[in-house]
């Protein structure tokens, strides 16, 4: 389990008010459970008041919204690393359509003796 995503399930429980709603992300609501009691455990305090009926952030109110800019600001670098891959693709193109140009052209004479 990475630390990163029990940070991203702390988000999606906070912003969906449910670990049964955040599980719907892709795991169970006992993972979700589990990955949040990880991270509560690595920080060392408690992030979210469990009660029967709601969940509500403590101190974790305050590192979910420091952990939430990091987050989309990593999701940006994300989508900035993507679209230099398609710049790099398309300068790809550029070279292999100019490396056929000049290997289409013809370049002078040749003359074969032997």
């Amino acid at each position: 389990m990475k630390r990163l995503d029990c940070d991203h399930m702390l988000v999606a429980v906070l912003e969906i008010g449910s670990f049964a709603a955040a599980a719907r992300l892709g795991t169970s609501s006992g993972q979700a459970s589990k990955m949040i009691s990880r991270l509560e455990a690595d920080l060392g305090v408690q992030l979210i008041k469990r009660t029967t009926r709601a969940l509500s952030p403590t101190v974790g109110q305050a590192y979910y919204q420091r952990i939430k800019i990091l987050l989309d600001e990593l999701d940006e670098l994300d989508e900035l690393d993507e679209l230099d891959e398609l710049d790099e693709l398309d300068e790809l193109d550029e070279l292999d359509a100019s490396v056929r140009s000049a290997a289409d052209a013809p370049s002078g004479r040749l003359k074969l003796t032997y």
